[in-house]
């Protein structure tokens, strides 16, 4: 049997620090280790290309997030 490998690909973290702020951290894998352990083949343009589009949607998050926050 196949070991299964698994990894987070993407994760947006919101967290409120000592201060009371409002911290907001995404965190991805980096694509140079994905091309390092997958060579560059189907399933590395796969999660290359998921990782890249959630790094476009943290931008609408932020601001969404910011003027949730403002309405408060």
């Amino acid at each position: 049997m196949k070991k299964k490998e698994e990894a987070i690909l993407f994760r947006t973290t919101v967290l409120v620090n000592e201060k009371g702020e409002v911290v907001v951290d995404h965190e991805s894998l980096p694509n140079d280790q994905v091309l390092k352990k997958l060579g560059k083949g189907y399933h590395a343009n796969l999660i290359t290309t998921i990782v890249g589009h959630c790094k476009s949607k943290t931008y609408d998050f932020d601001d969404s997030l910011n003027v949730l926050l403002k309405d408060f």
